[in-house]
């Protein structure tokens, strides 16, 4: 794992963040960053205390110089002027912005997290900093609100202006999040069994990893169920996941149009930029969901009934092989819950949504990270019997049964609703997501 960390080391990237579950070796990791680099690093643990192999000098500071107190372990016993060092450029700017976050939180209330910035500052103050080319943090986010997190993200922005590399293990989707967190910045800590052996990696991607893999999982759905399915009557459905890279745009259209390949790239970076991404890669396994009411339901399981409860809004079935990929290159375990679409009387503009269904069971049927759960019926709601309590719901909502049926802003509360009124329904449910068994020939809610 180190040797990736090192190879990171020697490239110009100024924040390194390391995620993943826990017992995946962060800590680890960052220990022997430390070590490798101790002449030239401040390591802070999760308590905000500073961590050493060997002893530094503290120092006293005047205007514009650094200046050690005459000890004997500093030369000779009757040296008869103090050593001085001018204060850095970069040493000066860092210093200022302790300053200015010290008089913020100078007269709060001696809470944890505020104990442990101060101690943070007190060590950037009471040390020289101009040798400090690494800062390593190990869970910065522990014991912080969200008021005080800021006071670290503050920080943080400091040492990258001043060109300071940073190595930061987080169990905080919240704290990337503040952190604005890119892609590349981002390396996942692993851990998985070979033949009986615990292997531990390190997985990093870059944007254009994931553009790769989302236009692979495009090129893949077109061939499969337009091409050969002939399913020329999807709709606006393929639309949704169909948007051109520059190289695609450059071959169907004139030079001299304007590119939107960029479209892409933005979308994209609304996904892995985000809170539920950050969130899903602290973890070992993930359910992605198909919509609203596969959301809202499994978020209220009963804690106690599953080992994780890790859910990622997919918005809709044609997103779900992108993410199941996605997070696979992320050597995650998947769960995928999604409607099957099946009816008695088939409409042509739903054919494509059960091609869809066919195509993810064939595609991860002997997959054994992922295991796919499509409802025996239509969907959740049938399968559940939801809307048996239709009367009840208009009943308690004041809203007519007929717009009820009409109107699909309703049916993930009529869902909930049903739920709620039936907790016999999330133990169902719950079993069947703590069921580790692959299931090979059938994919049920029920």
């Amino acid at each position: 794992m180190t040797s990736l960390m090192n190879e990171v080391i020697r490239k110009n990237q100024r924040r390194n963040y390391l995620v993943g579950p826990n017992s995946t070796g962060k800590t680890h990791i960052l220990n022997q960053i430390y070590r490798d680099n101790e002449e030239i690093a401040l390591f802070f643990d999760e308590t905000g205390t500073y961590q050493f192999l060997k002893n530094r000098e503290k120092v006293l500071r005047s205007t514009n110089n650094y200046v050690y107190p005459m000890e004997e372990t500093r030369g000779e016993k009757n040296k008869s002027n103090p050593e001085i060092e001018l204060i850095s450029e970069k040493s000066q700017s860092i210093i200022e912005k302790v300053k200015f976050i010290n008089s913020k939180i100078i007269d709060k209330k001696e809470s944890s997290g505020i104990v442990k910035i101060k101690k943070m500052l007190s060590i950037l103050l009471e040390y020289n900093l101009n040798a400090i080319e690494i800062i390593i943090m190990d869970e910065p986010e522990n014991f912080l609100d969200e008021t005080n997190l800021k006071y670290i993200i503050d920080l943080l922005e400091v040492f990258k202006k001043e060109g300071i590399k940073l190595f930061i293990a987080s169990h905080s989707a919240r704290f990337l999040e503040l952190s604005s967190a890119k892609i590349e910045e981002l390396f996942v800590c692993a851990v998985s069994f070979d033949e009986g052996n615990i292997k531990y990696e390190v997985l990093n991607k870059t944007l254009g990893d994931i553009k790769c893999i989302y236009n692979g999982v495009k090129k893949e759905i077109e061939l499969n169920l337009i091409v050969n399915k002939n399913a020329v009557h999807y709709g606006q459905l393929f639309q949704k996941i169909n948007f051109l890279d520059d190289g695609e745009i450059n071959k169907q259209h004139d030079d001299k149009l304007p590119s939107n390949g960029k479209v892409l790239d933005m979308y994209l970076e609304t996904i892995i930029e985000s809170f539920d991404f950050y969130q899903v890669l602290l973890y070992k396994k993930v359910i992605i969901v198909e919509g609203l009411t596969e959301k809202l339901i499994l978020s209220r399981v009963p804690v106690h009934d599953l080992d994780y409860q890790n859910f990622y809004f997919s918005n809709g079935k044609i997103h779900i092989p992108f993410y199941i990929e996605l997070f696979l290159s992320f050597n995650l375990e998947v769960m995928s819950m999604f409607d099957s679409d099946i009816l008695v009387e088939e409409p042509m503009s739903n054919k494509f949504i059960c091609l869809l269904t066919e195509y993810l069971v064939e595609k991860y049927r002997m997959n054994q990270k992922v295991r796919l759960i499509s409802s025996e019926r239509k969907d959740l709601e049938e399968d559940y019997t939801v809307n048996d309590i239709l009367e009840i719901f208009a009943f308690e909502s004041g809203v007519g049964k007929a717009q009820l049926k009409k109107e699909g802003f309703f049916k993930p509360y009529i869902a909930l609703f049903s739920f709620q009124e039936n907790i016999e329904k999330y133990e169902k449910l719950s079993l069947l997501l703590s069921n580790d068994d692959k299931i090979q020939d059938k994919y049920l809610f029920s």
